[in-house]
């Protein structure tokens, strides 16, 4: 998510537009995750090491690159505008919004119908769950594997690459500040369902989103202890539920073809 916010940025800032932000992000996490997915799948490396190999990769070419850069001075990106919609009582939320905040609405229906009710999905939960039944039945399991390695890295590049662009209009040092460690723990809270996985982000965004109102109306308490609430509820979410949770059953194991 780092890499695909700088690079984000960057495109943004060169092309002056943008949507081509969101793309070269887009592209950044789906560069990196096919390398994750060659060393884990093809090769059988442990995909918590090689995952978290890229993360420190991404981190620092980020970092390192942009404090080069900043050295020559960084002017501000051109960001979205806001989409005003004239709208009554509760309603008046949506009048103000970006279009990334549409286009993650937009995805979440996408993805919702592209894993329960296409074959794709349905390829993508049996090799999670038995792959050597998949592949009796003819799915290539390791193809399908390729496919959603594909898919997480570019939308994680894509999520960072909103964060430069859309909510702050620039790049800094620590920017994505642990919200992909706070995807991967909302996987947990969700039981490994993408239904519930969505009820469980837009959750843990109310409570950064009430942290952030709390810090304006009471400015007397110390900001990093509200830094932390979104974090804390993730992790009671998960202690709470989590444990009645049941993790594909070939999660993290490499396949060979019979």
């Amino acid at each position: 998510m780092t890499l695909g916010a700088y690079l984000g940025f960057l495109g943004a800032l060169i092309f002056s537009n943008p949507w081509m932000g969101l793309l070269l992000g887009a592209l950044a996490g789906l560069f990196i995750s096919l390398i994750h997915g060659y060393l884990s799948i093809t090769l059988g490396v442990n995909q918590i090491v090689s995952g978290l190999g890229f993360w420190f990769i991404g981190v620092g070419v980020a970092n390192f690159s942009y404090q080069r850069f900043s050295q020559e001075g960084i002017e501000h990106i051109i960001s979205f505008k806001s989409i005003m919609v004239s709208a009554e009582g509760v309603l008046k939320i949506f009048g103000d919004l970006k279009p990334p905040f549409y286009l993650g609405l937009v995805m979440i229906v996408i993805s919702i119908f592209l894993f329960y009710k296409t074959h794709f999905g349905l390829n993508v939960r049996s090799v999670g769950e038995n792959p050597i039944a998949a592949d009796v039945a003819g799915i290539k399991v390791n193809a399908v594997r390729y496919m959603s390695v594909a898919l997480s890295g570019s939308l994680s590049g894509l999520g960072g690459a909103i964060l430069s662009i859309s909510r702050l209009s620039e790049f800094s040092l620590g920017i994505v500040g642990g919200r992909g460690f706070l995807v991967i723990t909302i996987v947990f809270l969700g039981n490994w369902d993408l239904k519930f996985a969505v009820i469980g982000a837009f959750l843990i965004s109310f409570v950064e989103a009430f942290s952030l109102w709390v810090n304006v109306v009471f400015p007397w308490i110390p900001y990093p202890l509200l830094y932390m609430l979104p974090y804390i509820a993730a992790l009671l979410g998960v202690g709470i539920w989590a444990r009645k949770g049941k993790m594909p059953s070939s999660l993290l194991i490499p396949y060979r073809h019979l």
